[in-house]
């Protein structure tokens, strides 16, 4: 049969898209008719044809815009304060469940979160020198905003410790007893672990104290705080008492040990005293040696001879020899070939030794300061590596 169609053309009836529009139908209920009765066949339970396909789950919201904005102890730094509070700021206000970033290597404390950030207050300290990793974690089981979104990615930002404060180090050494001053802390009693531990940036209060009578030509090399002879002097020695290489600096393996040192003092650290010698180019000249503040040693002295002066100033003493042929070349060109006894470098090569003289006191070395042997050999067990001697003009 023809009829007219809505547009005035002529249609055959069953062609028309109404027609094979039922016919689709039809076979959807045919299949899904097919689909049931299986599964009724194999005791299934009847299942909605058009339930939302299960792995059609909505994923977390992540926020492009969620970001770390800042962190504290700043990334990058070689000299940041091991002591202080670590602080990550994000650009929006925190969900107070959300996971905290991490700190590497550990370090006890307690992270907690405070508006848009992260804060975390250490129960100790980092060591000196130690380099230290933030990792904020990011994506589905990373930091989470107060609107539930999460970081996009995981960020990581490092940092170093600074090393170890002058002021510090001279608490220590002079509480081991490597220094001729003592401190006296303004809090008596020990500090435990944690509070050792950030002693080390925040060193407590007190004052030092010297506990000899000691020269003024010492006492003119003493500031507390400000590097200076006094302390290199004190940290060769005690380098050189523990085996470590003698460098007179705060380096990694001397901070550790001073640290560890001051944690647990032992007698392998304990210094048995502290000595300082004096050479003074008078008429006659004269060495001293002190140990505790009393002069063990006196005795008349030989410096160099105006063509090859010894050295004015202070030096510690680098080296140290039983004997020796000490070799050179005198004023004259002439080379010289000398057995000495009993030698201590402090400056170049120039040392307090032992050779044969007719008499002393007067200038007659090529720049070192000679010595009668009973004198050099008593002073040379007390002029050890970091020993301090002084050449008074």
């Amino acid at each position: 049969m023809r009829v007219p169609g809505a547009s005035g053309r002529i249609v055959e009836e069953g062609g028309s898209a109404c027609g094979a529009l039922r016919r689709c139908c039809a076979a959807w209920r045919l299949s899904g008719a097919l689909v049931l009765a299986v599964a009724l066949l194999a005791g299934a339970a009847p299942v909605a044809l058009a339930a939302e396909h299960p792995t059609a789950r909505r994923a977390a919201p992540v926020a492009t815009g969620f970001r770390v904005v800042a962190v504290t102890p700043h990334p990058g730094s070689g000299a940041a304060d091991g002591a202080l509070d670590v602080v990550v700021r994000m650009s929006g206000p925190l969900a107070a469940a959300s996971p905290r970033p991490g700190l590497s290597p550990h370090l006890a404390g307690r992270w907690v979160v405070s508006g848009a950030s992260f804060v975390f207050t250490p129960e100790g300290a980092f060591a000196p020198g130690t380099r230290v990793t933030v990792t904020v974690p990011g994506g589905r089981t990373g930091v989470v905003d107060a609107a539930g979104h999460h970081l996009a990615r995981t960020a990581a930002f490092a940092y170093t410790v600074g090393s170890l404060g002058v002021i510090r180090a001279e608490q220590i050494l002079a509480q081991l007893g490597w220094l001729p001053v003592r401190f006296e802390p303004a809090v008596r009693g020990p500090l435990d672990d944690d509070a050792l531990a950030k002693a080390a940036f925040d060193p407590p209060a007190g004052r030092f104290v010297w506990w000899w009578k000691a020269p003024a030509s010492l006492r003119a090399l003493w500031t507390p705080g400000r590097p200076g002879l006094v302390l290199t002097g004190a940290i060769m020695s005690f380098q050189a008492k523990l085996g470590l290489p003698v460098s007179g600096v705060l380096d990694p393996p001397t901070t550790e040990a001073l640290l560890e040192a001051a944690r647990h003092p032992a007698p392998a650290v304990d210094h048995m005293g502290y000595r300082y010698a004096l050479a003074v180019e008078s008429d006659p000249e004269t060495f001293s040696l002190y140990d505790n503040g009393r002069v063990v040693v006196a005795s008349p002295a030989n410096t160099g001879i105006p063509q090859a002066p010894t050295s004015i100033g202070t030096y510690p003493v680098y080296l140290r020899l039983a004997t020796q042929i000490m070799k050179g070349t005198e004023p004259d060109g002439q080379p010289y070939a000398d057995p000495v006894a009993w030698v201590a470098y402090f400056d170049a090569g120039e040392a307090v030794h032992y050779i044969a003289r007719y008499y002393y006191g007067y200038p007659q070395s090529l720049g070192c300061v000679e010595l009668p042997w009973d004198a050099a050999e008593e002073a040379w067990p007390m002029l050890g590596i970091g020993t301090l001697v002084t050449v008074e003009g």
